[in-house]
């Protein structure tokens, strides 16, 4: 049974089977008229000539117009839609028409008492009928057209005759009538079968063929995605530690030199925290096509991650770097970036290092030049440092950079601990318990390590938010306990840096604190210094207004130490003004400092703020103080810092 095909389809075929028979009709026609002149000349003699003669005529001409049609006035174009069944009614005619002239001409043209003309007739038309049933096989009438005119005037010719030979000779045509119908039939339905295969392979063939290029550009998108930046286009970092893995085997193998150039720009965070991520994308994408078109094209440049790019200089001295990174770093100063009608200066810290063989591996040459580059930073940033073996500077760098990996494995394994120091009242007060929680860090064997050794690690490298988190969520733990212990009398002071005032997620954290833990507002004071107020005046506004909205109050740590201090006090609604230990502490031996510590004592209360003077270091001192009539005062002539659990 053939397969079910719907209407497109069966055109398709169609056209196929049709095309396959006007590639052989040429053949076909000339094969025809042959055999008829072979056909003229084994009967001439036998044959009144006249007959013959008018039926070779007859038969030559039909030939001609089949091939003339076909080839000239109606040829095949499967491109046009239905084309394929006119041109097979066409040629149908033409079949049907040298049918009847080869069976009904051999009806008339059969020689009388002539056995073995009559056997050389019949075999003529039984092959020509074999050959048009072949021939004609993808059609599923062309053969009959052909076959049924051809062959049935035979049967009647030996029917019409006496005699048990003639009898059989037609029965045997009719059976190979029947014969070459039902060979027809199976080869037509054969044809198309072949045909379909033929269109499925085909449709099989160009999908795989698609699937197969669509699977390359998959293959290459991913390819490019697995080493490209997607923001900015330039390789990524692990494309670009791969080829610094080669350079470093370059200069094993040959003993040539290569420089590796680390970048960081400075002040992008101005742009994403002034106009969102979305222009700090813009900048980046703007600068790196900027950065890509003044290096060498046998250089490479890759950003490394958020604000860093890395730049290999293959073949090339430190001199020829510096040379290159000075232009890079002029270029970038006087890169103009305007978003939102605000201009922005950007500039760039750029560590330079040497891939030599005394840079044994990719670790270290990324830690070298990433150090080097904060120390440019640290030098005051828009500059160029070379990293050396014996660069104190950078040993400084590579310390903190232990510190800040200290930091991180305390932090991951809760080893950090709360001390508290009181803040004692100069004069009569309802408060049970004042003091400030000072965090510690647990050495590996279990040493108490002081926050001067690893807090300005762990500003330098970010950790502050983090480190911040730990302590609100250890110190509430405590103060709900000490709240219990005092009657909700108590006032505990916290540290907070620059960074967790700026952070985006910390104010919420430390709100969600105060419901996790059930804690009074009242009972915390938030301490902020005053460099990082005056760097991040406006996130300090806002942590200010919300905090001191729920009932927490505010201290001004350090204060006097900036260049600002006594304008900012006019906007900043802080409970507490903590006088810097640098003028406490020498007050009673400097009368200048004693000037600073009573002019901010009474600027401080004048403006509704309570005082607390730091570095308080013996009574001689506390009792000045307290006679100038400072509030509150601290220090270890008041009380050492002690673990909060002897507290408890």
């Amino acid at each position: 049974m053939a397969p079910l095909l719907n209407i497109t389809e069966q055109s398709y075929v169609h056209a196929e089977q049709m095309t396959l028979i006007d590639k052989e009709s040429t053949v076909t026609l000339f094969g025809g008229l042959f055999t008829a002149t072979f056909y003229v000349l084994v009967l001439q003699n036998k044959v009144p000539s006249d007959i013959l003669l008018s039926w070779f005529v007859a038969i030559g001409l039909v030939y001609m117009i089949r091939w003339l049609t076909v080839n000239y006035f109606y040829r095949l174009d499967v491109t046009i839609e239905g084309n394929s069944y006119r041109w097979e009614k066409i040629y149908l005619i033409g079949t049907l028409i040298t049918g009847l002239l080869w069976g009904g001409g051999s009806y008339f043209i059969f020689p009388e008492s002539n056995p073995l003309l009559d056997s050389v007739i019949v075999l003529t038309i039984g092959g020509l009928v074999a050959a048009a049933s072949v021939t004609y096989a993808p059609s599923k009438y062309l053969g009959l057209a052909f076959s049924l005119p051809a062959l049935l005037p035979l049967s009647f010719y030996f029917f019409s005759h006496d005699g048990g030979e003639y009898f059989y000779m037609g029965v045997i045509i009719l059976i190979y009538l029947f014969v070459v119908f039902a060979s027809n039939k199976v080869m037509n339905k054969t044809n198309m079968k072949g045909i379909i295969l033929g269109i499925k392979n085909d449709v099989l063939i160009d999908e795989l063929r698609n699937k197969m290029l669509k699977i390359e550009d998959m293959t290459g998108e991913i390819s490019y995605q697995a080493s490209h930046d997607m923001l900015t286009g330039l390789i990524n970092r692990r494309e670009f530690e791969a080829r610094l893995e080669k350079a470093i085997t370059d200069v094993r193998r040959n003993g040539r030199n290569h420089v590796l150039c680390y970048m960081d720009l400075d002040e992008f965070k101005v742009v994403n925290d002034t106009c969102g991520h979305i222009a700090g994308d813009a900048l980046l994408q703007n600068l790196a096509k900027h950065l890509e078109g003044k290096i060498r094209s046998t250089d490479t440049i890759a950003r490394l991650g958020g604000d860093e790019f890395g730049l290999l200089l293959p073949l090339c001295n430190i001199d020829k770097a510096r040379e290159i990174a000075n232009k890079l770093r002029e270029t970038v100063k006087n890169f103009q970036f305007v978003w939102d009608r605000k201009p922005f200066d950007i500039g760039v810290s750029i560590g330079l290092v040497e891939i030599n063989e005394n840079m044994r591996t990719l670790n270290d040459i990324l830690k070298a030049a990433d150090s080097a580059c904060y120390v440019a930073k640290d030098l005051g940033k828009n500059r160029i440092h070379i990293y050396q073996d014996d660069d104190i500077q950078l040993t400084q760098r590579l310390g903190d950079m232990h510190s800040a990996q200290a930091v991180q494995k305390s932090l991951l394994e809760d080893r950090f601990v709360l001390f508290a120091q009181e803040i004692r009242c100069n004069h009569a007060g309802k408060t049970k318990w004042h003091g400030e929680f000072l965090v510690r860090m647990l050495g590996e064997n279990d040493e108490i390590i002081s926050p001067d050794k690893f807090i300005p690690a762990a500003e330098r490298y970010h950790l502050m938010v983090e480190l911040d988190k730990w302590v609100i969520n250890s110190a509430f733990r405590y103060i709900k306990q000490l709240e219990e212990k005092y009657d909700d009398a108590i006032l505990c002071a916290i540290n907070l840096s620059g960074q967790s005032i700026c952070d985006h997620d910390f104010l919420n954290y430390v709100v969600n604190k105060f419901d996790e833990f059930e804690i009074s507002p009242g009972s915390v004071c938030f301490e902020i210094t005053e460099t990082a107020i005056v760097s991040n005046f406006f996130h300090a506004e806002k942590l200010l207004d919300v905090l001191k909205g729920m009932g927490c109050s505010f201290a001004l740590d350090d204060f006097g130490s900036g260049l600002s201090s006594f304008g900012y006090l006019k906007r900043l609604t802080v409970d507490y003004l903590k006088i810097d230990g640098s003028f406490v502490r020498s007050m009673l031996d400097d009368e200048k400092d004693y000037a600073l510590v009573k002019s901010i004592n009474q600027v401080g209360q004048e403006m509704g703020m309570k005082t607390i003077a730091e570095f308080v270091e013996n009574e001689k001192l506390h009792k000045a103080l307290t006679d100038m009539n400072v509030d509150f005062s601290q220090g270890y002539g008041i009380a050492y810092p002690v673990s909060l659990d002897s507290i408890i």
